[in-house]
């Protein structure tokens, strides 16, 4: 099983969904497997993330935002920390005997979650995702990347 999420692209962008992008990648895996239409997706990418993770509206999970705790406001659905009650399709599938990766962007992680000392409970790896790749935040420099793997983050060695 495939899950692809590809953020700020229109629904029909790509060929598989009729759109004017080539992608004959994802045309064959979309060919082999179930074409999902009918999602709701929020204006930003935190919360459309959150309610496809969990299967629920991205305001019941606490993701009516970015994973900014900070901008909150006192509101609870918008405090960015996904209740661990509203479990995840990663840890659904770990359960039942699937493996799980994640790579690229999580962004739904709180900015106050992402040091070096976790807690590591909002992470992917606490969400159901055996191995993680990629970065945690909503944004990360294209140039020096804050990159994590599983629950490090990783130091690049950038040529000059």
């Amino acid at each position: 099983m495939l899950w692809v999420l590809i953020d700020d692209v229109g629904f029909g962008a790509s060929s598989a969904f009729g759109g004017l992008i080539n992608t004959p990648n994802l045309d064959s895996l979309a060919n082999q497997g179930l074409r999902y239409t009918n999602f709701h997706t929020c204006a930003i990418s935190a919360p459309t993330r959150s309610a496809l993770l969990t299967g629920r509206n991205s305001a019941t999970v606490h993701m009516s935002g970015f994973g900014h705790v900070s901008m909150a406001a006192g509101f609870p659905s918008w405090d960015g920390r996904i209740p661990s009650e509203d479990g995840t399709i990663a840890e659904i599938l770990r359960d039942n005997g699937y493996n799980t990766f994640a790579v690229g962007k999580y962004g739904v992680t709180p900015d106050a979650d992402v040091t070096d000392a976790g807690p590591f409970d909002r992470w992917p790896s606490g969400k159901g995702f055996e191995h993680f790749f990629g970065f945690l935040g909503s944004a990360t420099d294209q140039y020096k990347p804050d990159l994590v793997e599983d629950n490090a983050h990783v130091t690049l060695m950038v040529a000059t």
